[in-house]
């Protein structure tokens, strides 16, 4: 520690407190003097650095006490009544010399009148209430002093009046005298706003306006898509397509990078592919947990990505720092167990993974705390500072600069101290100066202002001098450490930011809070900014305590002595990171990724009291199957004993899981229609699981080199399919039955195992395309918005659980697909983008998480098949024409159409088909174009099947419909494109372009030849007076009717129905009805 000045505190009491007491003590007798109680109402106002904190004048209560106690002793026990009728008329005084003017402020003025008031009242309630005597001399005193008193609070009173008066006056609106008639002009309506456009309206409808085409969007090639992608620092909130293409290319790419960079030679900047390295794996995690938010499987290849990145960065380290060998990573050996992984590839990757982590913790010999947590002589930083020339000759150049920087400050002091003791000296030998009254010469003032003695008193007591700060701590593994920090050296920099990066993912869940703010970091402290090496790293050096020169000890007054300006640094360093402000200690202990990598049951879900059963920990005990018994009493009211006891035991035993879902798969005890059982199934089928002996498969799936297991698997899942075949109800098994048969396809060991698995794959694709078929004619058929809507979903779910089973294309050596398969997957991508509702197709995250694994499945799938989907368009066109018809026969025409040959539009519109259909039959040639990556399908420029969502994005489509779904078709209405295939409220609704904008007209089924167009309330607004009153724009809704040529405003509330008490506007005389 050391020695600060402090300005603040009191002088030191010794004199009055020890000395005088212990004088009086011998010399003095006892004295029972009149005590004096004064209430003192301090305050403190503590700011940081604050060198005056009492509120109150020191001055002013000496003052007072001083006249109370000389008053109690010239008049005895009266004294105080005297102080508070001189207080009285003190105030008085000063309200008649200060307060009376107009200038004072009202605020103040009325404090004043308060104060005083307040006092009078308190003498008067005490002349009343107090003893005969008290009272006596109480009405003496206000004989003399109520006169002057009660004119003060008069004329407060009446200044406080006229001021209130005066406000009063000039605020008071004046209010007119209505005319009894309102002038025939003023019932015209102006309309300078909305007639242009309602005329431009009218006259289209007369003439007659151009049908707008549409334009194909553009694509952009994967390379810059990519690149585009990976550059953007700012990316959208809202999740789209491209952000799991470009997910989908990175983790490739990175693969790649790690593979190159470990086989790179000797001679190559391994600082420069560590920093790079380290820069993408941060790119990937910021945008790949947006992008996977509450998605097990895609959250586990994330973390399975980042560590195999880790990996590589961390081999490359090494070789760069080969000290950095003893030290511990912090990963544990049981860190990926609770990961979900699908592939056999990426077992392989995992197992690689452990080998390498239990390869690094058997060298090491410190912990990683010696890295992140305190400062030591173990510490990284010290050992190697140790071994660094460079870092030494710094810490000697700064040394050196200290030892200067403090001489110069000797210097400064011995100068600064002359010119102090030159003025004490010019001051004691000077007299204060004093001004006397020629007539009355008792009377002397002091001249402060004129005073040569004062004048040299404040310059001394002015007089100040800064401090100086030792650069580097005295603690030689502190000094150590902040040297190591100046010259980071940048590959051991990414290194420990790629660690503390892990470790966050891990503890993520549990951060709550954000740790307390250090007063200083490292690169902030401005005696060491010269030194400073320019490396960007999340962890560095931060402090809880502040530098002497962010104090008030910065300025010293003087005489000072040297030891009082020349202070030792004052920063205590700890390892901070500064971005997620958190101080690396606290949050070493071991990481755990069974958080963020398992599945969450719904908040109300009746499984939610069993909840740990879903992902038991491997590391510690498992539950027992005699707590599953116990726990048959707590089993809801809405699930059986057996179903509620099989879902626990399912996760019993780690050797025997498999085992026991073949015999639930088997029985009926589960239902494996339900959303938790199909989280469980995924949870066991796809859990890494601890290791076994060495194999691959690891203790978990070893049953899957037992043929007959695979058999029996194989022939329970087929009997399921085949329940449920004609069911489309029973969607949620089905996706559950695709997910053992994915396992049984990937960990299968022998070729009869994996070819029953294709056989089961192309059973689900056949049952779950005949649902799509069935669904589409539900959908048309449904007599309401909410039927179509449930069968849209389910349609949807249908698709996306199909287009899973082309996991089988993906994996094969084909260039491309086969005639069925390909038609198959066109239907799928129709049926997706078909029934995918507006929120849905905009922003990704706001899906549901069950559907939007599925959809991100479908994505990442999507992309890496379109090599082949290409191949195909090219090669099986006769699958694209079958596709089409699929969807169109059903909406359009009883027979399918023929088409001529297919052809993919160059770029940037390369991911658009386009064909003609062949006339005959009844039937025109058409246009046809279609994108073959997302399922967009136009005839003649109009989307089939749905509103494009150019429309479905505007806000009168939001007002009157929201989210819903609903089926379109061309529209048979002149200048319009589409209308719904169903009515809603008894009205057809239809849909136009005008001039780059998108419309709504509506026809109700009750007049066929009424035809109402919307126009948006805005149409009435402007920078000045609206065309309309107010009450009639908001919350109204305006129909234009073209043949009556009149507006009519109907409440938002019964929009669909006109009323005799709906106002009309009639166009021709612009008069409201």
């Amino acid at each position: 520690g050391s020695n600060a000045y402090e300005s603040r505190d009191t002088t030191f009491p010794a004199i009055i407190g020890q000395l005088l007491i212990t004088i009086l003590e011998v010399a003095g007798r006892k004295h029972t003097p009149t005590l004096t109680r004064k209430r003192v109402r301090d305050e403190v106002c503590w700011a940081d650095g604050a060198e005056n904190p009492w509120r109150r004048s020191p001055t002013w209560l000496v003052l007072r006490v001083s006249i109370q106690r000389i008053l109690c002793s010239l008049l005895g026990a009266h004294g105080t009544l005297h102080y508070k009728f001189f207080m009285c008329s003190l105030m008085a005084s000063l309200c008649h010399k200060f307060c009376i003017p107009d200038s004072f402020p009202a605020d103040r003025l009325v404090f004043a009148r308060t104060k005083l008031a307040r006092r009078v009242a308190k003498l008067e309630a005490l002349g009343v209430s107090g003893s005969p005597e008290v009272s006596t001399v109480i009405h003496s005193l206000f004989n003399h002093n109520e006169k002057t008193l009660m004119d003060t609070l008069r004329t407060l009173e009446k200044i406080l009046e006229d001021r209130g008066a005066r406000m009063r006056t000039s605020h008071t609106k004046k209010m007119y005298r209505l005319p009894k008639r309102a002038p025939p002009e003023s019932t015209i309506l102006s309309m300078h706003h909305s007639r242009a456009t309602i005329n431009e309206i009218l006259t289209e409808v007369y003439y007659g306006g151009p049908r707008a085409q549409m334009i194909l969007p553009q694509s952009q090639s994967r390379a810059v898509r990519y690149s585009r992608w990976f550059n953007n620092t700012k990316p959208d909130d809202q999740l789209s397509t491209t952000d799991f293409y470009c997910l989908t290319d990175m983790e490739s790419q990175l693969a790649e990078y790690v593979k190159e960079a470990c086989q790179a030679g000797d001679g190559v900047d391994l600082d420069h592919m560590v920093t790079e390295l380290r820069r993408q794996m941060a790119i990937y995690q910021s945008r790949a947990c947006k992008a996977y938010k509450e998605n097990a499987e895609q959250l586990s290849l994330m973390i399975l990505t980042l560590i195999e990145v880790w990996v590589g960065l961390d081999s490359l380290v090494v070789r760069r720092y080969p000290l950095l060998v003893d030290y511990d990573p912090g990963f544990p050996w049981d860190l990926l167990h609770p990961l979900k992984i699908t592939k056999l590839s990426d077992m392989h990757r995992l197992t690689d993974i452990e080998g390498y982590l239990a390869r690094r913790q058997k060298q090491a010999v410190y912990p990683l705390s010696n890295v992140l947590g305190e400062l030591n002589k173990h510490s990284f930083a010290v050992r190697y500072f140790d071994r660094c020339e460079e870092m030494q000759r710094l810490s000697s150049t700064i040394w050196h600069a200290n030892e200067h920087a403090k001489a110069n400050k000797e210097r400064e002091l011995i100068e600064r101290s002359s010119q102090y003791e030159a003025l004490m000296k010019e001051t004691s030998n000077t007299t204060c100066l004093f001004t006397e009254d020629q007539y009355d010469p008792l009377r002397r003032q002091h001249d402060d202002r004129r005073c040569r003695k004062c004048y040299l008193e404040r310059e001394a007591s002015r007089m100040r001098i800064g401090i100086y700060e030792d650069l580097l701590p005295a603690d030689d593994v502190q000094a150590k450490v902040v040297v190591f920090e100046l010259l980071l050296p940048s590959g051991f920099a990414a290194w420990r930011d790629s660690v503390w990066q892990i470790l966050m993912l891990a503890r993520g869940v549990s951060i709550v809070d954000q740790d307390q703010n250090p007063a200083f970091l490292l690169h902030e402290y401005e005696g060491l900014k010269q030194f400073t090496k320019s490396i960007q790293s999340t962890t560095t050096l931060a402090s809880r305590t502040k530098s002497f020169y962010r104090t008030h000890y910065k300025p010293v007054p003087f005489p000072v002595q040297l030891d009082r300006i020349c202070v030792p640094h004052g920063l205590k360093y700890r390892m901070y990171d500064h971005e997620h402000r958190l101080w690396t200690t606290r949050h070493l202990s071991k990481p755990n990724f069974g958080a963020i990598s398992s599945f969450d049951l719904p908040v109300k879900s009746p499984w939610i009291s069993v909840r740990r059963y879903l992902h038991p920990t491997f590391n510690d005990v498992d539950p027992s199957a005699n707590e599953v018994v116990a726990n048959q009493t707590r089993c809801p009211n809405n699930l059986t004993v057996a179903e509620y006891s099989s879902f626990q035991n399912l996760r019993i035993g780690t050797r025997i899981q498999w085992i026991k879902l073949l015999r639930e798969l088997a029985s009926s005890n589960i239902n494996f229609g339900s959303a938790e059982i199909t989280m469980l199934v995924t949870e066991l089928a796809l859990g890494v699981g601890p290791p076994g002996d060495g194999h691959v498969l690891r203790a978990t799936h070893w049953v899957f080199g037992n043929q007959l297991f695979c058999q029996k698997l194989a022939g329970c899942i087929h009997t399921r399919l085949q329940a449920i075949a004609t069911n489309w109800r029973e969607g949620q098994i089905v996706e559950c039955l695709v997910v053992l048969v994915q396992r049984l396809w990937s960990f299968g060991q022998t070729v009869e195992a994996i070819n029953e698995a294709q056989e089961l794959m192309l059973q689900v694709r056949s049952i779950t395309s005949n649902w799509i078929r069935l669904l589409r004619r539900e959908i048309c058929n449904a007599n309401d918005v909410e039927t179509a809507q449930n069968r849209s979903r389910e349609s949807l779910h249908a698709a996306l659980v199909c287009r899973k089973t082309f996991m089988l294309e993906a994996a094969g050596a084909n260039p491309g697909f086969q005639h069925a398969a390909f038609a198959c997957f066109l239907e799928c991508a129709f049926t997706i983008k078909e029934n995918l509702s507006l929120t849905e197709n905009g922003d990704i995250s706001e899906m549901p998480p069950a559907l939007r694994r599925l959809y991100v499945s479908d994505l990442k799938l999507l992309h890496s098949l379109e090599p082949q989907i290409r191949w195909s368009l090219q090669n099986v066109q006769s699958a694209v024409s079958a596709a089409v018809n699929s969807v169109w026969t059903d909406a359009e025409a009883p027979t399918a159409r023929r088409f001529s040959t297919w052809t993919i539009l160059p770029a940037p519109r390369d991911s658009w088909c386009t064909a003609k259909s062949l006339g005959g039959q009844g039937t025109l040639e058409q246009s046809i174009n279609f994108n073959f990556l997302e399922g967009t399908l136009y005839i003649d420029g109009q989307l089939l099947g749905r509103l494009p969502e150019e429309f479905a994005q505007q806000d009168f489509f939001q007002q009157f419909f929201g989210n819903r779904i609903f089926l379109t078709r061309p529209s048979y209405l002149e200048d319009m494109s589409y209308m719904f295939v169903s009515p809603v409220e008894g009205h057809e609704i239809h849909f136009g372009f005008r001039d780059g904008y998108r419309f709504m007209r509506v026809r109700p089924r009750s007049s066929i030849n009424t035809v109402l167009e919307f126009l948006p309330a805005s149409m009435f607004l402007g920078i000045d007076a609206p065309d309309l009153p107010l009450p009639l724009i908001h919350q109204c809704v305006h129909w234009l009717d073209l043949q009556a040529q009149t507006i009519e405003v109907r409440p938002q509330a019964t929009m669909w129905r006109a009323k005799d008490s709906d106002w009309k506007i009639i166009l021709a005389t612009s008069k409201g009805l």
